[in-house]
């Protein structure tokens, strides 16, 4: 099989030129409210409304600016009965109790980036907006950044520069603080760091009681545990204390286009990268496979970085000798590590309708041919679509990297380090219309799912499933350990004997 090679493109957001950017009419009639508008939610914002006065949007119609934020067109059409805008944890606190008190369904929205409807929006229920609490200040010693959790990281970036220092925050800087670190977190520079989770030394968190307090490894290592991966289960968290790196002036890496090349090839390259890159911690690079349907081709490619400024670092020598065909189109530099994030953030166009999908597997060549069969035969029924783009990558989970997930403790992903090297596959998809969002949803999850039933029989599969790039349907704590599944409810439990951030935050994913 020949593909037509691109070397560096981000997801599919790098093709998604001219998608639709529809966005919400000027004012959203009350009229259209879902699901949840019940009398106990009507009193639960008048409630919230009489405590926190304009902080609270709740009438007969909501500005679509409410909506601005949302990363999907899908969240853009979910409609809350009221939106809070907390400016405090205290706000935080007094609305957590009268919407525990009301048993009214909520959400919690940072950065608006779930991929499907319910993640961080409430249908007819309340949406605590977080966007206000958006903090940023450096410890004395400038070794711990105090974040709020409405931040972008792209404004975490800037705002860091002057002093040359860096976190291990989110690779697209449009994406929300909050989401992305309860989650796990893959950044730049996680081959030397580990994941944002295992970078965070203190959570400023509201309780379901509203009890705000600060939880770090010294004062509770239990909950201190939780909150390294296990979501929106514990609380509300405020603040994020983060241990802040050096960043070096300039990273070399990112895109380039070239022409044909065989599947062989790319999936030789691509399984060899993990191997190649062992002992370079500097080096973050992963295998893309997307289809275009106007050209009725597929492309192949690779995005690599190299965040100590080597050019040409030997880490990826063979992979360019491998894919290097006649180059059309390259961005490939050196560039300060801003520079790299606002390019990211230009591939991927807010207000459009997208789907993920995930599963994570062994590092295997013969695996990895047989995943790219599996989604051109299944893309084959929707690649006509309006609107339609596709493509999975392979991001790889190195060693060193799952080393660090043992920091203070341990993250609550049960992954050890001799599982590695790792690939978490990513099926990603975006479309026009909405007619057809249960097909190509439908359509992302075959593709996992028989890429699941063949690494089993391969022995390549491991149970772990990203959040972040996780689709509804899927049960993400099932992929952690055992052990780590029972601490994960038994701690939940202890702080939250009521359920509430189970019972009445039902959109995103549960113990």
């Amino acid at each position: 099989m020949m593909v037509f090679s691109l070397k560096g493109g981000v997801l599919l957001g790098f093709l998604a030129v001219g998608v639709v950017q529809a966005q919400l009419d000027t004012q959203i009639p009350i009229g259209t409210f879902q699901g949840n508008n019940s009398d106990a939610c009507h009193d639960a914002c008048t409630a919230l409304a009489s405590t926190l006065g304009e902080k609270v949007h709740h009438s007969t119609s909501l500005p679509s600016s409410l909506f601005s934020g949302y990363y999907t067109l899908m969240a853009r059409s979910t409609i809350p009965l009221c939106i809070v805008h907390p400016t405090s944890s205290e706000d935080v606190s007094k609305a957590i109790k009268i919407i525990s008190q009301h048993t009214c369904i909520f959400a919690i929205k940072s950065g608006g980036h779930a991929m499907f409807p319910g993640g961080s929006t409430a249908p007819g229920g309340i949406v605590l907006d977080l966007q206000l609490l958006n903090g940023l200040e450096l410890s004395e010693d400038r070794g711990t950044l105090f974040l709020g959790t409405g931040n972008r990281w792209g404004a975490v970036y800037e705002f860091l520069m002057p002093w040359n220092l860096t976190v291990v925050g989110g690779r697209v800087g449009d994406v929300g603080v909050g989401g992305f670190l309860l989650g796990g977190g893959i950044s730049f520079i996680s081959r030397r760091y580990g994941w944002g989770c295992d970078n965070v030394r203190n959570y400023e968190i509201v309780l379901a009681n509203g009890t705000i307090t600060n939880i770090s490894y010294a004062s509770n290592p239990d909950l201190y545990f939780a909150l390294r991966g296990g979501g929106k289960n514990f609380g509300i968290v405020t603040r994020f204390d983060l241990e802040t790196h050096p960043n070096l002036p300039s990273w070399w890496g990112a895109c380039k286009l070239g022409y044909c090349i065989d599947l062989d090839t790319f999936v030789a390259a691509i399984s060899r990268l993990p191997i190649e890159s062992e002992n370079d911690h500097d080096a973050m690079g992963y295998g893309i496979f997307s289809s275009i349907p106007k050209a009725n081709i597929y492309v192949v490619g690779t995005h690599t970085i190299h965040t100590g400024a080597i050019n040409n670092a030997p880490s990826f020598t063979k992979l360019v000798s491998d894919l290097n065909t006649k180059s059309i189109h390259s961005t490939i530099r050196t560039q300060d590590p801003y520079g790299f994030t606002q390019e990211l953030d230009a591939h991927n166009p807010v207000g459009v309708r997208v789907t993920y999908n995930t599963a994570t597997f062994k590092v295997d060549q013969a695996f990895m041919k047989e995943v790219a069969k599996i989604y051109m035969q299944e893309v084959e029924s929707i690649r006509g679509l309006e609107g339609f783009l596709g493509a999975y990558t392979t991001q790889t989970l190195a060693r060193d990297e799952i080393a660090q997930f043992q920091k203070n403790g341990g993250n609550a992903f049960g992954i050890r380090e001799e599982d590695g090297p790792l690939t978490i596959l990513l099926v990603s998809f975006s479309w026009g219309s909405s007619k057809d969002d249960e097909l190509v949803v439908r359509t992302a999850q075959n593709i996992i799912d028989r890429s699941v039933i063949i690494g089993k029989e391969m022995g390549v599969h491991h149970p772990f499933i990203y959040q972040n790039y996780a689709a509804k349907s899927q049960d993400v704590f099932a992929g952690y350990s055992v052990e780590n599944q029972e601490r994960l409810r038994r701690i939940q439990k202890e702080v939250d004997p009521e359920g509430v951030f189970v019972r009445l935050q039902p959109g995103y994913f549960s113990l």
